[in-house]
C-alpha cells in the first residue's frame, strides 16, 4: 500500500466502520437465525459482488443462464428491477413476456431479451413476497438471483461471488476506505469465487488477487474469466468491421471496461459518450450523439445494456457490442460444480 493509499484508508476508516458493522451484524442476526430466512422453493444460485462498481455480474448471469438451457433446466430469474417502475410492487413475467426496461431496469431487460421466450422473471425489491405471490410448481427448476448478495431473506443452494480482478487488492476495503459494499466476511458462504476482466489487467495482478483470496479462503474454488466482445452488429444485420474509427458511447457501473474490449477488437476510438450507469438516454443526447457520428464519420457502438433503452428511438445504423464471459479450460470445471450443488450431477 503506498502513502496515498494509506492516508486515503487512515482518513476514512471511521466512516468505514460502522458500514462494515452493519453489515456484519446482519449476517450475524441471519446465520444466528434471528432474523427470519425463507427456504427457496427450488435449488437457488446467486451471482453477487461485494464491490460498489461493476463486476461483470450481468454477463456472467448470461452464461450461467445459457449453461443452464443447455443442461435442459429452466431458469427463473428472480430481480429487484432496480429503477424500474415495478421496483416497488411485486411482478412476473412468464417466459414469452415481453419487458421494458422502463418497468424492470436496463439489465433485466436486457437477459430477457436476449432469452426470448426462454427465461421466466420474478420482479420486486421484496423478493420474499414476489416468491410467494407469484412461485407455482411447473413455472421452472431453478432460481437464479441477479445481484443478491447483501440479501439476506432468502437461502441460497449456491453462491458465485464476482472479484474485479482489474481493482488492486489494496483497494478490497469498506468504502469509503475501498471499494468494498461490507468486509471479505461476507465472501465466507461463497461455493465459488470469479475473477472477472482478467484479460483486462496483468497477469501478476490477477495472481496477486488469487493468492490473496486463496489465503484468506483456502477452501473456496477459484475460476478466472476474460471478459470478451462477442459479437458487434447493428440492427440490419451488419457486422461492424475491425479498425473503423467509432463513436463508443455507454453508462455502465464501469465503462472503461467496454472501451478497453473495443481496443482490444481493433478499433480507434474517436469520441468518448461517458454516461453515468443505468443512463436513459433523453432525446436531446440521442440526436447530438448521432449528429457528431454523421459530421466526423464515425460508427456509433454502445452495449447490449445500453441498446434495450435505445431501441426505437436511436439510428438502427447503431451497432451493439455484445459482451461475454470465458472461463477457458476452467468452463467444465464450473459446470460441474454448479451440477454438483443443484443436485444434477
Amino acid at each position: 500500500m503506498n502513502f496515498l493509499q494509506n492516508l486515503k484508508y487512515t482518513f476514512y476508516r471511521p466512516i468505514s466502520f460502522p458500514i462494515q458493522l452493519i453489515m456484519k451484524m446482519r449476517r450475524q442476526l441471519s446465520d444466528w437465525g434471528v432474523s427470519t430466512t425463507f427456504d427457496t422453493p427450488l435449488p437457488s444460485i446467486v451471482v453477487g459482488n461485494l464491490s460498489t462498481g461493476g463486476t461483470g455480474k450481468t454477463p456472467t448471469t448470461a452464461w450461467l443462464i445459457e449453461a443452464l438451457l443447455k443442461r435442459n433446466l429452466s431458469p427463473l430469474l428472480i430481480t429487484r428491477g432496480y429503477r424500474g417502475k415495478l421496483e416497488s410492487k411485486k411482478s412476473f413475467f412468464k417466459k414469452e413476456d415481453l419487458v421494458s426496461p422502463s418497468e424492470v431496469g436496463d439489465e433485466p431487460a436486457m437477459l430477457k431479451s436476449r432469452f426470448t421466450n426462454k427465461l421466466g422473471m420474478f420482479v420486486g425489491k421484496d423478493r420474499v413476497g414476489v416468491l410467494q405471490k407469484f412461485f407455482r410448481i411447473g413455472l421452472g427448476d431453478v432460481l437464479i438471483f441477479d445481484d443478491g448478495w447483501q440479501y439476506l431473506k432468502l437461502k441460497k443452494t449456491m453462491g458465485i461471488l464476482l472479484f474485479d480482478a482489474t481493482l488492486p487488492v489494496s483497494n478490497l476495503k469498506v468504502f469509503p476506505s475501498g471499494d468494498l459494499r461490507e468486509s471479505l466476511e461476507g465472501a465466507n458462504d461463497a461455493s465459488a469465487f470469479v475473477l472477472t476482466k482478467a484479460n483486462l489487467t496483468s497477469i501478476e495482478q490477477v495472481e496477486e488477487l488469487r493468492q490473496f483470496l486463496l489465503r484468506k479462503f483456502p477452501h473456496t474454488p477459484q475460476f478466472v474469466a476474460q471478459y470478451k466482445l462477442s459479437t458487434i452488429t447493428n440492427a440490419k444485420g451488419k457486422v461492424l468491421s475491425k479498425g473503423e474509427e467509432v463513436l463508443a458511447f455507454c453508462g455502465l457501473a464501469n465503462n472503461e471496461s467496454f472501451y478497453q474490449q473495443l481496443k482490444l477488437y481493433g478499433h480507434t476510438i474517436g469520441h468518448y459518450g461517458d454516461y453515468p450507469d443505468h443512463y436513459r438516454f433523453p432525446k436531446s443526447v440521442v440526436n447530438s450523439l448521432v449528429e457528431l457520428a454523421q459530421k466526423k464519420n464515425y460508427q456509433l457502438v454502445c452495449t447490449e445494456k445500453d441498446w434495450v433503452k435505445l431501441q426505437g428511438r436511436m439510428t438502427d445504423d447503431c451497432y451493439v457490442a455484445k459482451m461475454e464471459v470465458d472461463f477457458g479450460n476452467q468452463t467444465q470445471e464450473l459446470k460441474n460444480l454448479i451440477f454438483k450443488k443443484l443436485g444434477r450431477m
